[in-house]
């Protein structure tokens, strides 16, 4: 069984406004910060395995995930081909639209000076889902 979700509504008060414009959410939707847990696979004998873990689901007002926000710790790298940007944390995105069924990601990665605000990259596949890598500033 899965989780219902527990929103922060990003809308409300000047700091929720001000974390919600460095994030580009879209206007009206909440913040999920665990409440939307899902299971990869499930076993033969049904039990629900590999828990889905998001940073931060952007939900609409019917509890659906409209876009899955992921923070990393580690910095960018501008001279890099991929900016630092890891295979397993693409991989992890993927993994969330195809499961959430988003076509919205975000990579949220610690300020840093010399770097661009914003990298977009568009995921292969059959719903050729957006993701936005951007720093805080």
């Amino acid at each position: 069984m899965e989780e219902s979700p527990s929103p922060c509504r990003l809308k409300s008060g000047g700091k929720g406004r001000r974390k919600a414009k460095a994030l580009g959410t879209p206007e009206g939707l909440a913040a999920s910060h665990s409440g939307t847990r899902k299971y990869l696979a499930t076993r033969d004998d049904e039990s629900q395995q590999f828990q889905l873990r998001p940073d931060i689901a952007f939900i609409d007002d019917y509890g659906v995930p409209q876009m899955i926000a992921d923070a990393k710790w580690k910095l960018l790298n501008e001279a890099d081909r991929k900016p630092g940007i890891s295979s397993s944390d693409m991989y992890q995105l993927y993994t969330y639209t195809g499961r959430y069924k988003v076509d919205n990601l975000q990579l949220i990665y610690p300020a840093q000076a010399g770097l661009l605000h914003q990298y977009n990259y568009t995921l292969q596949g059959s719903n050729a889902p957006k993701l936005a890598v951007k720093r805080l500033r």
